[in-house]
């Protein structure tokens, strides 16, 4: 324990942290609209409307989120193929980075993580990611009719929303790993990632629900980019926390 809060203090943790949160920033809106562009040849515009307008009932109101995902679902309607692939490369560089990062916090395993194979898991992410947002819409459709619109309802969709990240970074770090780990340690490592996420979304929207950020940034796109960068850092920083926790875990292990 007392390695690790060495390490989070130390400004190796905050550079890399801060350099994912960037790289997630580049990554976001081509990955976005590759992923409506292949929503669009399964389902009609209308239903990508409505997801539209679901996400603006979700959002601060102060936060012009809807006309941001508004813009994007229009480009993709429109975009071609052509520039679909050109728009892999800068989507997929988050996957790159990341691959990278837990090669550089792991500087004494002989095994590195190639940046294609962040990329690639980038790309299979992007393919999903329709199938997950709409599940998730129907879930949200179907759910109020079974369990109403109380605490219930609030209970499982964040135990359903934790559980399923706990999965997902569990098979990132299963995917990415740099030392024999077994699932114990990638479980852990994983389910530490997932808490802190959760802890910090949590304290992210008490936050937009009560204070007066347009003092700072006003009603703006600015604003937008600036809580979503804040929330990206604090996510790649519990990211690489989970995975030092799993590699720690399995390091101890081999020692024994």
């Amino acid at each position: 324990m007392r390695r690790l809060a060495g390490w989070l203090a130390s400004p190796e943790f905050v550079t890399t942290s801060s350099s994912l949160a960037f790289y997630a920033m580049v990554s976001l809106p081509p990955m976005i609209l590759i992923a409506f562009w292949i929503a669009g040849g399964v389902v009609d515009e209308s239903a990508l409307e409505d997801l539209g307008r679901a996400v603006d009932t979700r959002t601060p109101d102060q936060l012009p989120v809807a006309g941001i995902l508004r813009g994007l679902i229009d480009v993709a309607m429109a975009t071609g193929p052509v520039a679909v692939v050109a728009a892999v490369w800068p989507a997929t560089t988050y996957g790159a980075a990341l691959a990278r990062a837990f090669t550089e916090i792991a500087p004494g395993e002989r095994r590195r993580v190639r940046g294609w194979r962040g990329r690639v898991l980038a790309l299979a992410l992007i393919a999903v990611l329709p199938v997950v947002v709409f599940s998730g819409l129907a879930a949200l459709y179907l759910l109020p009719r079974l369990l109403g619109s109380g605490w219930p309802l609030r209970l499982a969709l964040a135990g359903a929303a934790v559980t399923g990240l706990t999965a997902l970074v569990a098979l990132v770090y299963w995917l990415f790993e740099v030392h024999d780990t077994r699932w114990g340690d990638v479980a852990v490592g994983a389910a530490a990632a997932a808490g802190l996420v959760a802890a910090s979304t949590g304290g992210y929207l008490v936050y937009l629900e009560f204070a007066d950020f347009t003092e700072r940034y006003g009603p703006t796109a600015l604003a937008t980019a600036v809580l979503l960068g804040l929330w990206l850092l604090l996510g790649n920083a519990a990211l690489l926390t989970g995975y030092r926790i799993t590699l720690r875990r399995a390091r101890d292990r081999t020692r024994r």
